[in-house]
C-alpha cells in the first residue's frame, strides 16, 4: 500500500513503515524526526 499525505500523524497505526521525502529526495526516518515536521 502506499499512502501519499502531508499529514503523516497516526501513520504508524497503518503502517510502520514511512519513507520521508524533503524536496523530491529519500531520507531517513532518523533524519525526519530530527527535522520536527509537524
Amino acid at each position: 500500500m502506499v499512502v501519499v499525505s502531508h499529514d503523516f500523524a497516526g501513520m504508524e497505526e497503518l503502517c510502520p513503515r514511512t519513507l520521508h521525502l524533503r524536496d523530491g529526495v529519500l531520507e531517513s526516518a532518523a533524519a525526519s524526526e530530527a527535522g520536527g515536521m509537524s
